[in-house]
């Protein structure tokens, strides 16, 4: 996803800088390697943000050293070359700032000149649609860390991707094969044609659980190895025009199975995972 905005969205501060996403170079990434990576937590301190991401952090991040900054932390850290500063930001499509915001976790080196848009982007992973508050997705932060680690070691690998655009097509198009796991779906997260286990069979040979967010968590927790997710992030009401993701992620190791988005159209394609997904699926 090309980032046109960083907005950090966290309590203390509504510092906003438009930046064009690229993503980042060799000597970025050595000197991430080099990093000690400070997660920046929220000054409300009767939010659930804090608990959840340290919680996270201290269980699955485990690329570089890490600790926990506040806002204070963060206007000397910025300035770092060698801080990477893991935040909550608002990010969207460049050129699509109409067709939805997104709350992502954004990963950055610091610059000398302290400015947000100067600050390389080592790893972003969008969380939900921007109105939607903590709960809704912090029982993924753990598999959001994992993915994040995933990509800075392919990127370390695949030094000649170096545009956004380029990279999605990758993940459209590096499909692997689901049939043989159980992939756990929020049921409300189906669209109507295919939130009935027999409906998705009729298009998708392989095993479906509908879920709570609690079981999700579980096998997240549990790092099970025979289990994928779905993390959709897509508009809470049908509306036209705006962008539905769809990523399907390993339990035990983020490792993506599937990624697509689509423009939504009403309730004729809502921001839902589709039948055409399950169809895609069964291809593979």
């Amino acid at each position: 996803m090309k980032k046109s905005i960083i907005v950090i969205l966290l309590s203390f501060a509504a510092v906003i800088s438009v930046a064009q996403q690229a993503l980042p170079t060799v000597q970025d990434l050595k000197n991430f390697d080099r990093s000690k990576t400070y997660f920046l937590l929220d000054n409300n301190i009767f939010g659930t943000y804090n608990n959840e991401i340290k919680i996270a952090a201290d269980a699955y991040w485990t690329v570089t050293k890490h600790e926990y900054i506040n806002k204070d932390g963060f206007e000397e850290k910025k300035t770092e070359p060698l801080a990477s500063i893991l935040f909550l930001s608002e990010t969207w499509f460049e050129g699509q700032k109409d067709a939805g915001k997104f709350n992502t976790l954004s990963l950055n080196l610091g610059h000398e000149s302290g400015k947000l848009d100067k600050m390389p982007t080592v790893a972003d992973f969008p969380l939900s649609y921007s109105n939607y508050d903590t709960e809704h997705y912090s029982y993924k932060f753990g598999i959001a860390l994992k993915f994040m680690q995933n990509h800075i070691a392919w990127m370390k690998t695949n030094p000649a991707v170096k545009a956004g655009k380029e990279l999605l097509e990758i993940y459209k198009t590096t499909r692997v094969k689901t049939k043989d796991k159980t992939l756990y779906v929020l049921k409300n997260e189906l669209d109507g044609k295919v939130n009935d286990l027999a409906d998705i069979k009729k298009v998708y040979s392989g095993k479906v659980k509908f879920a709570t967010k609690e079981e999700i968590a579980e096998v997240i927790e549990n790092e099970d190895e025979n289990a994928l997710i779905l993390h959709l992030i897509a508009p809470d009401q049908d509306v036209n025009g705006f962008i539905c993701i769809k990523m399907i992620l390993g339990a035990a190791d983020a490792k993506l199975y599937y990624f697509d988005y689509h423009t939504t159209v009403n309730v004729l394609k809502p921001g839902k995972f589709l039948k055409s997904d399950f169809q895609a699926l069964n291809k593979i």
